[in-house]
């Protein structure tokens, strides 16, 4: 298998041939098909990303969590992030939930629903400073609704409601330097 050659298909090929080499990294199993792809998370190109973000998805590779994060909150990939939170989804999230708020505050629906299901499934480390910074954030779109794509949607709304307040009643008398889920 030579790297060098698959990166170069999933760089030219169309969608369908690049998830055909991203499919075939993912049955390699191989741990630099996940540098690759952890790599790949820089490409300019939104379905380059979305490919390899699906590959990873699928190998669960923790040296991704950072270089998700970071391509999710680039402000050239906000609009087409959504893939990306997606495969955040499999990577363990315990220390980033202040990320995982600001995925759910600030990002597309699509976004929105994958950092939603973060939220409701991993158990989560937390300081009371993260969370009154949570809240802040929080005060500040109940303000300034125009910052959260979809926040005029009840549905949308509400998604957001819940979870600010599943967290927040740490802030309430609750165990606050520790974990929830």
């Amino acid at each position: 298998m030579e790297l060098e050659k698959l990166k170069q298909r999933i760089l030219t090929g169309t969608p369908s041939e690049q998830m055909e080499v991203v499919d075939e990294l993912v049955a390699s199993n191989n741990e630099r098909a996940a540098e690759l792809f952890i790599e790949l998370l820089e490409s300019t190109d939104p379905q380059v990303r979305n490919s390899v973000a699906l590959g990873i998805y699928e190998l669960k590779p923790p040296t991704a969590l950072e270089p998700l994060l970071t391509a999710i909150f680039k402000p050239e990939n906000h609009n087409y992030n959504g893939t990306l939170v997606y495969a955040l989804e499999q990577l363990d999230c315990t220390n980033k939930l202040k990320d995982v708020f600001r995925i759910l505050f600030y990002e597309s629906y699509e976004a929105k629903m994958s950092a939603y299901a973060i939220l409701d499934k991993q158990i989560f480390e937390f300081t009371r400073t993260e969370l009154q910074e949570i809240q802040a954030m929080w005060n500040d779109l109940l303000d300034n609704p125009e910052k959260c794509p979809g926040f005029n949607s009840d549905d949308t709304k509400e998604m957001i409601e819940v979870s600010v307040e599943g967290f927040m009643g740490y802030l309430n008398g609750k165990n606050t330097d520790g974990n929830r889920r």
